[in-house]
């Protein structure tokens, strides 16, 4: 559970960045008044809500605009710094307000903030999040208004509402999970099943849900012993990374296109994780669970105190087996989706392993205009794959599986510029995509290995 909310007034400073902050959140109540008008407040800052994160508010904007909101960046407890989300309040409609995230040209991956052509998202409703134009890159200079923060992520609005929540990409809450899982059992009884927190999380009382199109793994909760054995198995595992918020949108895609048409689901057996780093996620944190440890470097060895997540997850995947795991995350820098190419330094990977995954690319191709091959990671030498990474285990350990990890951005797509900031839309397309491409090539694999 959060710790109670820390009052800040903008006349103190917030601590410097520091590698592994106190997990709390932040909260700024109105507490100053300007000498020239006794009336004037300030805008409000809150972080206390699901994903949200920031780690102190250095000052806060007069309500008719004078002056800068400006907050520090908050570290997670693995000390990386990326995603931050927060909601100004008491502000007034037509009146144009400036927001500064201090720290931001020191966030891990800074280079990020240009090199994506990133704008900031907000929202005013939690439902739509539509991108700030007016958004400035740290380092960048400043047009039009007094520059006070030039090494921050500044941006500016006209309010339309009294408040408003910005994110560094739109959030994907532990109720939105619960709702997307709750509503595709009630649309499909027969076919899904929901194993709410089923997957433990480090430091939290907030469990992982688990969505299942067919049988769950042996020992686990609705596992069918009559269940055909042979039925191919798919696992969509997502935000490993609980700041990488695009991999839950695209589950949601995946889920309801399984729902619409249910062809994949009819012959192979398929567990959706749409958030499995749900504490970390919840948290506001952006690449590390609440005891600090990266998921997506704990495959080799899993422990129950650090990395319960991935003990338990790699515990099922083992015990049903796998023909397809793909894990979903999101690139701070690369302006692409792709498939990384880690896998194919795992040691002794085949060539119908590196045909598999090429049939993946090209029927991908056909399905989502929004994926590419030419960007991406650079495939480390030949039996030099890391194999603490979730898809080199799996292809380590089910050499006859499709196992890959897909990229998505936080700002546009190289190639497809004029359509804009890769979105909460265009993720649940590519979730829709992927459906229809395992459909494809599901007849040209190899299911009886295992």
């Amino acid at each position: 559970m959060p710790a109670p909310l820390a009052l800040l007034r903008a006349s103190t400073p917030a601590p410097p960045l520091r590698s592994r902050p106190a997990r709390r959140t932040a909260m700024a109540m109105v507490t100053n008044v300007t000498s020239d008008d006794a009336l004037a407040v300030h805008v409000t800052v809150s972080s206390n809500f699901d994903g949200g994160a920031i780690a102190g508010v250095e000052s806060r904007a007069n309500v008719r605009g004078a002056g800068v909101t400006a907050v520090h960046i908050k570290r997670d407890e693995g000390g990386a710094a990326m995603h931050f989300a927060f909601r100004a309040g008491n502000l007034r409609r037509g009146t144009k307000y400036q927001f500064a995230l201090l720290g931001a040209d020191r966030a891990t991956y800074a280079e990020g903030w240009a090199s994506s052509s990133y704008k900031v998202w907000a929202s005013e409703d939690l439902e739509n999040w539509f991108q700030v134009e007016d958004t400035t890159h740290p380092g960048e200079a400043k047009t039009g208004d007094e520059d006070e923060h030039p090494d921050a992520l500044r941006w500016s609005i006209v309010a339309n509402t009294t408040a408003v929540t910005f994110a560094y990409y739109p959030l994907y809450t532990a109720e939105q999970t619960a709702r997307l899982c709750a509503r595709a059992q009630s649309q499909a009884p027969d076919m899904c099943r929901w194993c709410p927190s089923v997957l433990p999380t480090a430091m939290s009382n907030v469990g992982a849900d688990v969505l299942f199109f067919g049988s769950p793994p042996p020992h686990w909760p609705g596992y069918n012993q009559n269940s055909d054995a042979n039925r191919p198995m798919i696992w969509i595992i997502c935000r490993q990374h609980p700041g990488e918020s695009q991999a839950s949108w695209v589950a949601e895609g995946f889920v309801k296109k399984l729902l619409d048409e249910p062809g994949l689901a009819a012959v192979a057996d398929i567990a959706v994780v749409p958030c499995i780093n749900q504490g970390g996620a919840s948290a506001g944190a952006h690449r590390h669970n609440l005891a600090g440890a990266d998921l997506n470097r704990a495959w080799g060895a899993p422990n129950a105190a650090t990395s319960p997540e991935v003990l338990a997850c790699r515990a099922a995947v083992t015990a049903r087996g796998a023909n397809v795991l793909l894990d979903i995350h999101a690139d701070e820098s690369l302006p692409a989706v792709f498939r990384s190419h880690s896998a194919h330094g795992v040691p002794g990977i085949s060539k119908d392993a590196m045909a598999l995954r090429n049939r993946f690319d090209t029927e991908l191709l056909k399905r989502c205009p929004d994926f590419q091959t030419e960007i991406g990671y650079t495939a480390p030498p030949p039996g030099k794959a890391n194999t603490n990474i979730c898809a080199n285990w799996a292809t380590e350990t089910f050499p006859w599986a499709l196992a890959a990890c897909l990229e998505v951005p936080y700002g546009s797509v190289a190639h497809r510029p004029e359509r804009g900031a890769f979105s909460p839309a265009r993720c649940r397309e590519l979730g829709v995509a992927l459906v229809e491409t395992l459909e494809s090539i599901l007849p040209h694999m190899n299911i009886n290995n295992y």
